[in-house]
């Protein structure tokens, strides 16, 4: 029989990372999971120790790669897996996080018992480099209190402008509901929020108020370092790919009942990001309409670039 679960883990070159990471998936609570590890052309001797790993658990965890253990990126690590998956649900993890033994297990019943859900995620500690750390926990607070928990929730509104399930780490997601996202090849960063946006277009969410997951800070973290000028116009480039991609996909797929509010909020987004886009300082005005997002956002930026200092070494 096909597991209930199939839990993705993407590996590149976190040999140092990796074993806890899959130490907490086999020390899950729920056992009616498979682990799919796709290796992405790592060079640090990471897929020997997949493989040495793997033949600890026959039939449970499988080690993947590309064709001639080639480097492709995460958008193709991620499709090879979803090939292979056999269970109804898909759980990712990252290599360097690590989850709660009863990560799947809490998620999992929400899914039973709610079945107009699709994706359930929870909290999440940071932990590693402190200063990041200092950061993240901000974010994630400011996130989970602006976030209903504890039931369903159509969270469309809050994912044009932020991410709050924060990392792939997170969620668990009804692998039926991943069919048909348009694919996110060229930007190396927000994959998961592309993914969860598309995926509030077609069911609801559902945030559990523990601490289920836990996220690690280092150097070679996605979004590591200050929010200068170009991080900041590829934020806005992304933005506006996504609010357009929704834009099309609400068009043919969107909730019947909610496609005109909905188009309502990506023509008010998708304008604001021309006019920025352009240069047009009125959306400078529009921004003081909007004293709360706005302020949140600065915060977000002069936190950041004053943890974030250049030439810090990482903390051991």
């Amino acid at each position: 029989m096909n597991p209930s679960v199939s839990v993705i883990l993407p590996s590149y070159n976190y040999r140092r990372y990796v074993g806890q990471a899959l130490d907490s998936v086999m020390a899950q609570t729920y056992r009616d999971f498979e682990l799919l590890v796709v290796d992405d052309g790592s060079t640090d001797g990471s897929l020997d120790f997949l493989r040495d790993y793997a033949s600890q658990y026959p039939g449970k965890m499988r080690v993947l790669t590309h064709e001639g253990c080639r480097n492709l990126g995460l958008a193709s690590t991620y499709r090879e897996a979803l090939k292979h998956a056999r269970g109804e649900v898909v759980a990712f993890l990252e290599s360097d996080d690590v989850w709660h033994p009863r990560n799947l297990e809490k998620k999992m019943k929400i899914l039973e018992e709610n079945q107009e859900v699709g994706v359930v995620f929870s909290r999440y500690r940071p932990f590693g480099w402190f200063r990041g750390v200092i950061y993240w926990k901000i974010y994630e607070l400011a996130n989970a209190a602006g976030i209903p928990m504890g039931r369903p929730v159509d969270l469309f509104s809050v994912f044009l402008k932020r991410n709050p399930v924060a990392s792939f780490s997170h969620f668990i997601v009804r692998k039926e509901l991943l069919d048909g996202i348009p694919p996110l090849e060229t930007m190396r960063s927000n994959k998961d929020w592309w993914i969860l946006a598309h995926l509030s277009l077609r069911t609801s969410f559902y945030m559990i108020p523990e601490f289920l997951c836990r996220w690690r800070i280092h150097r070679l973290s996605h979004g590591f370092g200050r929010a200068d000028k170009k991080v900041l116009w590829k934020l806005h480039g992304f933005l506006l790919r996504l609010h357009q991609s929704l834009e099309i996909k609400n068009r043919s797929e969107g909730n019947p009942g909610q496609k005109a509010e909905r188009q309502r909020q990506l023509s008010k987004a998708l304008a604001f990001g021309k006019k920025l886009d352009e240069r047009q300082w009125t959306v400078l005005l529009e921004t003081l309409t909007r004293p709360f997002a706005l302020v949140r956002f600065l915060c977000y930026i002069v936190l950041k670039n004053i943890l974030f200092l250049p030439k810090i070494k990482e903390a051991r």
